[in-house]
């Protein structure tokens, strides 16, 4: 009897270990992309929210489609390429998110919109490009318009489904190989997911720091913390909080 009470004891003390480490994880993933420092509270916090809705909902909800005997058929090829296309469409959408984070969009579209005044200096090619230049514009906008598509709560519920679905039926047919393969990759996409969550909330605002020394410094603020990350055009700053005598911000969130 002691030796059950010990191995529950023993088990109920991993099983904490490991929910403590799954919050944490996926607090610090999400913490990452804001400009607040998180405290390790804020981290469990910010994790607990995220493990409710993305994983342990989706968990239940595929338990629930397994009670109800809904299980597709479906190729194990499939769903390892489902989970490698999921995994293309959210790298890049966060990659595109630090572009537009570090204001590289802007620099990319005054490149853009400068080779398309030069093209139409060009005799052989000025034609097609007056008749075309607006919608060659209008194209650089449709980035934003898809990956708007991809960060919204609906669409990251949805995918974090799919995935605890798909890992409910390598589990029930696959290889060990498969189960583990697939099992990695879910825990990629969840984590990409967890930072596109994150990035679809983030605000980075303008700020105007007065050092100590009295020098000003005005920017994007990209993080707060022992050091404080400012980017002014093709300039980047990293400050000492100790250095610093005050931040200033706007009361309200500017959307670009």
């Amino acid at each position: 009897m002691i030796d059950l009470t010990n191995s529950l004891l023993d088990l109920s003390s991993a099983f904490i270990v490991i929910i403590a480490a799954i919050l944490l994880y996926f607090g610090k993933v999400i913490a990452d992309t804001k400009v607040e420092k998180y405290e390790k509270t804020d981290l469990i916090i910010s994790g607990l929210f995220f493990t409710l809705i993305f994983i342990l909902f989706s968990v239940a909800l595929n338990i629930f489609f397994y009670q109800k005997g809904w299980i597709l058929l479906i190729a194990p090829w499939v769903i390892v390429l489902f989970h490698l296309v999921l995994m293309g469409i959210y790298a890049g959408y966060n990659i595109y998110k630090d572009i537009k984070k570090y204001e590289l969009d802007d620099e990319y579209r005054r490149r853009f919109n400068k080779k398309i005044e030069n093209l139409k200096k060009n005799k052989i090619v000025s034609k097609f490009v007056n008749q075309k230049s607006d919608l060659l514009k209008q194209s650089l906008n449709l980035f934003d318009i898809i990956f708007r598509f991809f960060e919204n709560g609906k669409v990251l519920l949805f995918f974090s489904i799919a995935i605890f679905y798909s890992i409910m039926l390598i589990a029930n047919n696959g290889t060990i190989l498969l189960i583990t393969t697939v099992a990695i990759l879910s825990f990629i996409n969840l984590s990409l997911i967890a930072i596109a969550h994150g990035l679809s909330t983030a605000y980075y605002p303008p700020s105007k720091i007065t050092m100590t020394n009295g020098k000003t410094i005005e920017g994007k603020a990209l993080k707060f913390g022992e050091f404080i990350y400012i980017i002014k055009k093709d300039k980047k700053y990293f400050i000492n909080k100790d250095q610093i005598k005050i931040i200033e911000q706007d009361k309200i969130k500017k959307k670009k």
